[in-house]
């Protein structure tokens, strides 16, 4: 349920599907309910582009939006080109416990790897170029 996940970004809700159903099938439910300003229709692009505003310095609303994105694509609900496109404004952990949200590109770390070791820190760091937090390796709840 994503509402928990995101209950403190921008006071937006899913409405889970079984209400969304019923609402469906009682035409003047949803009409009062726009009406009144208590529910706006979003799809998936909608609704992280509203929530990618809300995110801030909340380490764990970043890994969520990342996993919330992914599981959104993989699952058809959103198109590619507008993953692309959320992709490139959102926010990112990086290996050194900060956020980064302009950058030129993105490293991602291999499990196992040791190039840090053979190189030290991220030597393209200065270029803008992030290093992704180990967070993203580990799927964790969203498995």
């Amino acid at each position: 349920d994503w509402s928990k996940e995101f209950r403190s970004a921008g006071n937006l809700v899913f409405l889970p599907e079984k209400t969304q159903e019923f609402c469906a099938k009682v035409d003047f439910l949803f009409a009062w309910l726009k009406d009144c300003k208590i529910v706006k229709t979003l799809d998936v692009y909608g609704y992280a582009s509203l929530l990618l505003k809300s995110l801030g310095s909340n380490r764990a609303l970043v890994l969520d939006f990342a996993h919330f994105l992914h599981l959104s694509f993989s699952r058809g609900f959103i198109s590619e080109s507008k993953v692309k496109r959320l992709c490139a404004m959102m926010p990112l952990l990086n290996s050194y416990g900060g956020i980064t949200v302009e950058r030129k590109g993105v490293l991602v770390p291999a499990d196992g790897s040791n190039w840090v070791e053979l190189m030290g820190s991220n030597p393209w760091r200065h270029e803008n170029f992030v290093e992704l937090a180990e967070e993203y390796l580990h799927p964790g709840k969203y498995a």
